[in-house]
C-alpha cells in the first residue's frame, strides 16, 4: 500500500456526511453545520484541569451509600490442611483428574492431555479466538470490529490480585512471554489455580419417614478445582476458567469485565446504546468466542452430532 495514494472521501459529523474537510470548514465558517457544544459537566474543583481532586465517574473510588457496611469484611476461602491439589511442573492432579497446561503467546490459556479416573477426556480444550462487534447509529460505533487475538491474548495476562481476581488460598504462577520484544518478558502471578466451594451439594437427599422423621440424610460438599487467567485486551478485561468438577465435569467459562468501548452521545445512538453520561454512549456489541475442543472419543461407540444452526435477517 502507498499512503500517497490515500484520500478523503467523505467526513461524518454530527449526523450528517460531507464531500472533504473543506467543505466542513467552509460550511462551518458559514454557520451551516449544526455544532455539538460540549461544556465541562464538573464543577471546579472536582475533575477540573489542575485540580488536585481527580473526577469520580467510572473511577473504582467508593462514592455514595452502599446498602452493606463497608467496615464489615465479606466470606473467603480457608484451607486449614493446605490444597487438595498437586502442582508438577506444568501437570495439574486433583481428585481424579489431571492435565497439563499452556499460556499460549497468541491465543492464551490451554489446557492439555485431560484425564479422569485414568482415562482420557480431550487432547485439548484451548481458546482460539475472541472477538467483539458493535453496533451504533455513529460510524465509529457501527464499524468497530475487535478482534483480539491480534493483541496477543496470552501476552495481555497482566498480575492477578490475591483475594479479588482469585482467592488468597490460590497457588500463583508466573509466566514468560517472548512475543513483540526483542527479549522474553516476565509476567508475575499471570495465572492462578485453587479449589472452592461452589455453594451447593454435588448431591443430596432427605429420606423422610413421612412421619414427621426421617430415615437418613447423605449429602455431598460441591467443591471445585479452577485454572484462571486474564487477558486485558485496551480497554475491557476477560477472565478465563477452566472448571473441573468432582463427576468427572469440565467446564469452560469466560466472565467479560473492565470497561466498555463507548462512543459519543447523539440522540439516534439510544436505538443502539444506553446514555452512560452527558456525551457519552455505551454501545451494543457481542463477544463471541471460539475454543478448540480435541475430544478423546474413544472409539467408533462413541460419536458427537452438530446441528447447523439457522440465520434470519431483521430488518430495523
Amino acid at each position: 500500500m502507498n499512503a500517497q495514494d490515500w484520500a478523503v472521501e467523505q467526513v461524518w459529523y454530527n449526523g450528517k456526511f460531507y464531500r472533504s474537510p473543506e467543505e466542513l470548514a467552509r460550511k462551518y465558517d458559514a454557520g451551516e453545520v449544526d455544532m455539538v457544544l460540549l461544556e465541562d459537566p464538573l464543577p471546579e474543583g472536582k475533575g477540573a484541569e489542575g485540580s488536585e481532586e481527580p473526577p469520580l465517574f467510572s473511577s473504582y473510588k467508593p462514592r455514595g451509600h452502599f446498602p452493606s457496611p463497608m467496615t464489615v469484611k465479606g466470606p473467603h476461602l480457608v484451607q486449614p490442611q493446605g490444597p487438595r491439589y498437586r502442582l508438577e511442573g506444568n501437570a495439574v492432579l486433583y481428585g481424579g483428574w489431571s492435565f497439563a497446561f499452556r499460556l499460549r503467546s497468541s491465543t492464551g490459556l490451554q489446557v492439555l492431555n485431560v484425564h479422569f479416573g485414568g482415562e482420557r477426556i480431550a487432547y485439548e480444550v484451548s481458546v482460539q479466538e475472541a472477538v467483539a462487534l458493535y453496533g451504533g447509529h455513529t460510524p465509529a460505533g457501527m464499524q468497530t470490529k475487535y478482534i483480539d487475538v491480534g493483541w496477543g491474548l496470552g501476552t495481555v495476562t497482566h498480575e492477578l490480585a490475591p483475594g479479588i481476581d482469585c482467592p488468597e488460598t490460590a497457588t500463583f504462577l508466573d509466566a514468560l512471554h517472548y512475543y513483540d520484544a526483542d527479549d522474553p518478558v516476565h509476567y508475575p502471578r499471570a495465572l492462578c489455580v485453587f479449589e472452592m466451594p461452589t455453594g451447593v451439594p454435588l448431591r443430596r437427599h432427605f429420606d423422610s419417614d413421612f412421619k414427621g422423621g426421617f430415615n437418613f440424610y447423605a449429602g455431598l460438599q460441591g467443591q471445585v478445582l479452577v485454572l484462571r487467567t486474564t487477558s486485558t485486551v485496551y480497554n475491557y478485561d476477560y477472565i478465563w476458567d477452566f472448571i473441573f468438577y468432582p463427576n468427572g465435569v469440565m467446564e469452560a467459562k469466560m466472565h467479560a469485565t473492565g470497561y466498555v468501548h463507548a462512543t459519543f452521545y447523539t440522540p439516534e445512538g439510544l436505538r443502539y446504546g444506553t446514555r452512560l453520561h452527558t456525551h457519552l454512549i455505551g454501545n451494543m456489541h457481542t463477544h463471541l468466542v471460539h475454543y478448540r475442543v480435541d475430544l478423546d472419543v474413544a472409539g467408533r461407540t462413541r460419536w458427537l452430532q452438530t446441528s447447523p444452526g439457522q440465520t434470519s435477517v431483521c430488518k430495523h
